[in-house]
């Protein structure tokens, strides 16, 4: 893990942004049916309900409330991940580790200063990029990121990123990539305010995506490209977002630069 007491000045203020735009575009699940979100001065924590422990989780914690912040997930009876990032109290993981919470994996969190001219790539010209509008379109959208799945927990999904999704000006639009008429790639970005942090907004990427049979030929690149877009469009000054290990090296090409490592513990509800 990151340690805290290691960051200063604007290393620490880099990685406290990725942290914060983490949950700033989680916490945009809060609006959405049957979700819980609870955020005070001790405690993060989102409970969307779905069966899926990347959609329900603890963002950040004292370390005096880990079992207070658990006790939510026990009584919802949803798998969870608790994320703990470069801002979390230190030795964090032991206190995780000992009520129950296992080892799930690290990943980097990355930023891009926007102002900064980045490496620009000319997108495939067979690939269409939409932004996502209608419900259909969000199916679509969520078939790619979630993969194979029952038709309930689709349209659980479809609920859940629906709120987010539309409307205009919507906080985290959805983008749809196309090729011959077939959706084969996914991925959005929340463009706000991280309060503290930054004069101007932030960009959280996120659930960038391609279909296996569509991938190495540049369609994640073109996708995070058109992300990238709309921040600047909207003002924001840095771009951020964990890159799962096989990605690191697209975000490094685009001038993503790592300034922390999250590292995630998994609870499951007994059987």
């Amino acid at each position: 893990m990151a340690d805290p007491v290691a960051l200063n000045g604007t290393t620490r203020r880099a990685a406290a942004l990725v942290d914060e735009a983490a949950w700033a575009a989680a916490r945009e699940y809060g609006v959405a049916p049957h979700t819980a979100v609870e955020e005070t001065s001790r405690v993060r924590w989102l409970i969307t309900g779905v069966p899926y422990e990347g959609l329900n989780g603890v963002y950040w914690a004292a370390d005096t409330e880990v079992r207070h912040a658990l006790r939510p997930f026990h009584q919802a009876e949803v798998p969870m991940l608790w994320h703990v990032g470069p801002t979390s109290p230190r030795d964090l993981s032991a206190a995780l580790r000992s009520v129950g919470l296992s080892h799930y994996g690290d990943e980097p969190g990355m930023l891009l200063d926007l102002d900064q001219s980045s490496p620009r790539r000319s997108s495939p010209e067979q690939l269409e990029i939409r932004t996502v509008g209608t419900e259909a379109q969000l199916r679509a959208w969520v078939r790619i990121w979630a993969g194979p799945t029952s038709q309930l927990i689709t349209e659980r999904l479809v609920a859940l990123r629906a709120p987010a999704a539309f409307g205009v000006g919507a906080r985290t639009p959805h983008l749809l990539g196309v090729l011959h008429g077939e959706p084969v790639a996914c991925a959005a970005v929340w463009v706000g305010r991280v309060s503290g942090l930054s004069p101007r907004p932030t960009a959280w990427l996120e659930h960038v995506a391609v279909r296996i049979a569509a991938r190495r030929q540049g369609f994640g690149t073109a996708m995070t490209l058109a992300c990238l877009d709309i921040a600047r469009r909207r003002g924001a000054g840095h771009a951020t977002l964990t890159a799962s290990p096989a990605a690191v090296s697209l975000y490094r090409a685009l001038g993503f630069r790592p300034v922390c490592t999250v590292n995630r513990y998994l609870w499951t509800p007994r059987g």
